[in-house]
């Protein structure tokens, strides 16, 4: 193990150090954590949390805030639906137009945790003129499927804001207050939630406003939706720091979302992947079984509901902003890096090469 520690360490140095050497293309901040379940392997946090707009780089906190996006897919929405089977309050196999009529009576919660609902990948809700999860879901309702259902793997932010709102329906409570209660308080996850505002001194900051999904509209790239971004008013042009980077989940859903919107930390997300691996051993707040399915791989060879899977068997998630995180069973290992990859006036770098040596380095010990 002190071995592995220490090929590790060298490993998330070189990661850490070759991110934070791309100037103009992001990131400022950069944070690893590799963790068993008891201790932690690998910690490092560098970088600034926020350059633009400011005439000093603005120091970055010990335990740094780091909008995570699409990893929100899997630490709340996932993690509340397993609650819910667990529970036998939600079936797999049920249909989802028990909750919204509008739907295909063919899709399921399955189908939805797959990606196999064949719903639109992305879509601009925001721009239909949506402002609330309600008008949303009304919005997402009329639009035709894009695909036909479990023809495929599709994936589909579309998808987990159903989710996120079936769960919401199922507790009583906003997806916030469901979170805050069901997830956040029983697992110890102190510094996370939705609209970080008593986080915001340790914040990192995110993107240069909306420029990045003013683009995929005006483009039709990569999907193509016909609108275009002077059919929108509300742009935003600052700089980002505590506000969602994604468009739909602020401007649509007011900051909380089934598909988007966490704010977390390396330490929080490490004590939510040991209650995953501490359930598949027994003693963790889900039943093994049920967490054993939601990570292996389905109809997909690498997409198990709602997590991902690799070759290896290890479980993870990206986020757009510059997030990944990762359950390793087989070595019983957490895997984080966040970076704050958009905070940048030029082409965003991605960290997909980063994250593969990562991963690499851990499944194979």
């Amino acid at each position: 193990m002190f071995r592995m520690s220490c090929s590790l360490d060298s490993v998330a140095r070189s990661i850490t150090e070759g991110l934070l050497s791309s100037p103009g293309h992001g990131p400022s901040a950069v944070a690893v954590g590799v963790s068993d379940l008891e201790h932690d392997l690998v910690r490092s946090v560098r970088g600034h949390s926020r350059v633009l707009g400011l005439a000093e780089p603005a120091p970055l906190a010990d335990e740094p805030v780091f909008d995570v996006g699409s990893v929100t897919k899997v630490v709340v929405t996932t993690g509340l639906v397993m609650m819910l089977v667990d529970r036998r309050a939600l079936g797999l196999d049920d249909p989802v137009a028990r909750w919204f009529p509008g739907l295909d009576e063919r899709i399921t919660v399955r189908d939805l945790l797959e990606h196999q609902a064949g719903l639109w990948e992305w879509w601009p809700i925001y721009v239909a003129g949506a402002t609330t999860a309600a008008e949303a879901m009304a919005v997402i309702q009329e639009l035709p499927l894009r695909y036909a259902p479990r023809s495929g793997r599709h994936y589909s932010d579309l998808g987990f804001m159903l989710l996120g709102e079936i769960v919401a329906a199922e507790l009583g409570a906003g997806l916030d207050e469901v979170a805050a209660g069901e997830l956040f308080g029983p697992l110890g996850l102190r510094s996370t939630c939705f609209r970080p505002v008593e986080l915001s001194d340790r914040v990192v900051a995110t993107s240069r406003g909306d420029w990045y999904e003013q683009r995929m509209v005006d483009t039709g790239s990569p999907y193509p939706v016909p609108v275009r971004s002077d059919a929108f008013a509300g742009w935003r042009t600052h700089p980002l720091v505590g506000e969602v980077n994604d468009g739909n989940c602020w401007h649509a859903f007011g900051g909380v979302s089934g598909h988007a919107g966490l704010f977390t930390t390396v330490p929080d997300l490490t004590r939510f992947g040991r209650a995953v691996l501490s359930s598949l051993r027994g003693r963790g707040p889900w039943s093994a079984d049920v967490v054993a399915e939601f990570v292996r791989a389905g109809r997909n060879a690498g997409q198990g509901l709602g997590f991902r899977v690799s070759p290896a068997g290890t479980g993870w998630h990206p986020g757009f902003p510059g997030a990944r995180f990762a359950v390793v069973p087989d070595r019983g290992l957490v895997v984080v890096l966040l970076t704050n990859r958009l905070h940048t006036t030029g082409e965003p770098r991605g960290i997909d090469p980063e994250w593969a040596q990562l991963i690499d380095a851990v499944e194979a010990g």
